[in-house]
């Protein structure tokens, strides 16, 4: 393995060398949206136990909407023990038009089944909110879309870590996840982040809001940043994108350093199945969206156990009542 390593990597491991980080455990959410997995690397290891379960999990999330991310960064800070409470908001943090639909009742938009008309209820509903929501992103977009803050924190991950506390340490990286470091257009109103989020789109064809956000080489970074020993979990939500960051870990012959997948695959079954199998040739476990997981049988669909418990008394809240109603 270290003699592989050592022709991919040399510049990796002669930095390592005696002083060689300790194996961690490490979790990186390739999509965070509205914080909605970023606690998944739990519900994982509680079905995947990593080899030194009482080792913290570092945490590494990706965004590449503008419009979420002055809302995760002081999420992240909560995560941290920066900030006595989560960040409040009205919208619902939803990640798809069959997640909202849980909160329709919430809004006064429960009579319907018709999805059309429940977003168009929820859009009346939440005008105010979303309005107020995407000015205050767009007029944050510059001070996260920029190339120094985002290299600062990519860097996180080849710091030595102490190994001595339990408690994750949460860092946020205002970029897409791809197989490149470049550039791309995204799409995606306020409207866009609570029915799915933002998505690729070069060529405008998308009659919402454009951003021109920086893509992060989520291989070449996992490669330079973890090694073999480490307990890597990973969660691929990245429209499409799965393709080229795979394919890329498969060619350089990577893909080893994960050892649990929790994905969607955006393609149809015989696609998403040749691809998987060619991940998993390299030992890699392998959670597909909508599925049960091992030992607990949380079913996971897209959402981490901690989110659920908060949503559940998401409507119930003082705030809420008053703030949003």
């Amino acid at each position: 393995m270290h003699a592989m390593w050592n022709v991919l990597f040399p510049s990796v491991l002669s930095r390592l060398g005696s002083t060689r980080v300790p194996p961690r455990n490490v979790y990186i959410d390739l999509g965070v949206n509205w914080c909605n997995t970023l606690q998944l690397h739990r519900d994982l290891a509680d079905a995947f136990p990593p080899p030194r379960p009482t080792q913290r999990f570092e945490v590494y999330g990706f965004e590449a909407s503008p419009l979420l991310h002055q809302y995760i960064d002081d999420y992240v800070r909560w995560l941290n023990g920066k900030t006595p409470s989560a960040p409040f908001t009205c919208l619902p943090r939803s990640g798809s038009t069959v997640h909202l639909a849980t909160f329709a009742a919430s809004y006064g938009c429960g009579h319907t089944n018709n999805n059309t008309e429940m977003r168009e209820c929820m859009w009346t509903k939440l005008k105010s909110h979303l309005e107020e929501f995407e000015l205050k992103g767009i007029a944050y977009a510059c001070a996260y879309n920029s190339s120094s803050l985002i290299s600062k924190r990519l860097e996180v991950a080849k710091m030595k870590r102490s190994a001595g506390s339990r408690i994750p340490q949460y860092t946020f990286i205002p970029a897409a996840a791809s197989d490149k470091d470049s550039f791309a257009t995204i799409a995606g109103s306020a409207q866009a982040m609570i029915r799915g989020g933002s998505h690729i789109d070069e060529d405008h064809k998308l009659e919402e809001l454009n951003f021109r956000v920086r893509t992060v080489d989520i291989p070449t970074w996992i490669a330079e940043s973890f090694t073999s020993d480490d307990f890597v979990q990973v969660k691929m939500d990245v429209e499409g994108a799965e393709f080229a960051i795979l394919n890329s870990m498969v060619r350089q012959k990577t893909a080893g350093l994960i050892d649990v997948l929790a994905w969607e695959c955006h393609a149809n079954r015989p696609i998403c199945s040749k691809l998987k199998a060619k991940v998993a040739a390299f030992n890699v476990t392998i959670v597909d969206e909508m599925s049960r997981l091992p030992r607990t049988g949380y079913f996971y669909d897209g959402v981490d156990s901690a989110t659920k418990a908060r949503e559940h008394n998401f409507s119930h809240t003082s705030d809420f009542k008053k703030f949003c109603l």
